[in-house]
């Protein structure tokens, strides 16, 4: 499961700049939005890593790997509905803050309960990630959609990815209270 969730991390990560040329032209948008879309990105990035501890101390780890995903899925529903590119802003700042916090939750949690090699499996499930984004975008285009078709196919994709995660972890923590006597058959 932490390999699909670093799929996701990976997912959008490319799929801007592959779609940015029609993006570009469908919202009226200057070549110099891309650079303040990636700096904003960047900075969510960075202060969801740097408040990630605070956040995974008051939550637990697989919550805040979930409402991480969430809030992957939020952003990625705001690129669906930018009708500007101010709206595409505040979509990469939730997308940038989600990728941090699940970034540095999922390499601390590996860190400590894995072997390391487990750490080079899941960036190299990041990459997978960051390839399959335009190859979605690919197929979107191939199928006569604009590049929203293909975030629609990265949020369904994440969004899944949520609903195995929970399920799983729901899954996990109902086994632990069985064996702990908590949960009733």
């Amino acid at each position: 499961m932490i390999y699909l969730v670093f799929f996701s991390v990976g997912l959008p990560n490319s799929m801007l700049g592959a779609a940015w040329p029609s993006i570009q032209g469908e919202l009226s948008a200057s070549a110099e939005w891309m650079g303040v879309i990636a700096a904003i990105c960047a900075g969510g990035t960075i202060l969801s890593s740097l408040l990630c501890v605070r956040i995974v101390n008051r939550l637990g780890t697989s919550r805040t790997i979930f409402y991480s995903l969430l809030l992957t899925v939020a952003g990625l529903i705001g690129y669906l509905a930018a009708s500007s590119p101010y709206m595409i802003c505040a979509a990469s700042l939730l997308i940038g803050s989600s990728a941090g916090c699940l970034v540095a939750t999922l390499n601390a949690y590996l860190s400590l309960h894995y072997e390391a090699r487990h750490l080079n499996w899941v960036h190299c499930f990041w990459g997978v990630g960051s390839m399959v984004g335009p190859a979605l975008l690919t197929l979107s285009y191939q199928m006569n959609h604009t590049w929203r078709g293909g975030y629609v196919f990265a949020t369904c994709c994440v969004g899944l990815i949520s609903v195995f995660f929970r399920q799983s972890r729901t899954k996990k923590e109902q086994q632990k209270g069985r064996e702990r006597g908590i949960i009733k058959r």
